[in-house]
Formats: C-alpha cells, structure tokens, sequence
C-alpha cells in the first residue's frame, strides 16, 4: 500500500490536499495561524457530526482524522514557537 491510498484511506484525499486546505483555509486569514487552525479544526468536526447523524460512519471517521491532522499542524506550530524562544 503506498502512501497516497493510506492517506486517502484516512482523510478521504492525500496529505497534499490536506496541506492545501490548510493553506487555503479563510479562517486562517481572518483569525491568524493558531485561531484559524482550530476554528477549521472545529468546523471539520462539525462535518463529521453531520455525516455521523446521516449514518456515513466511514466519512465521519475521514473527517475526524482531518481534523486531528490540522490539530497537530497546531501543535507543530507550537512546539517550534518554544524552540524559537528558546533559542
């Protein structure tokens, strides 16, 4: 199994698509990095919600996966904000 269809298997697209969402994201331009991360975070969940409730269990799991992949951009984001601090 190559990378791209695990990735598609968990997000429902690859990683490039995930990447591209993020930088895309209006939430991000409006709030700024960390704020608009979690807000697409947010609304991410609020998509899986929604399929949840329609029964779509496996796209409700894609969308929770997406969300935790935006979660850890945060968190990458800050842990490299300490180093820098640090530094």
């Amino acid at each position: 199994m190559t990378i791209t269809s695990t990735d598609v298997q968990m997000f429902g697209c690859t990683q490039g698509d995930m990447d591209s969402m993020i930088e895309v994201s209006m939430y991000r331009s409006v709030l700024g990095d960390t704020n608009g991360l979690l807000m697409l975070a947010m609304g991410i969940l609020s998509d899986a919600q929604h399929v949840m409730a329609c029964g779509n269990t496996e796209q409700a799991r894609q969308f929770i996966n997406k969300s935790k992949y935006v979660i850890s951009k945060v968190m990458d984001q800050h842990d490299n904000r300490g180093e820098e601090e640090a530094a």
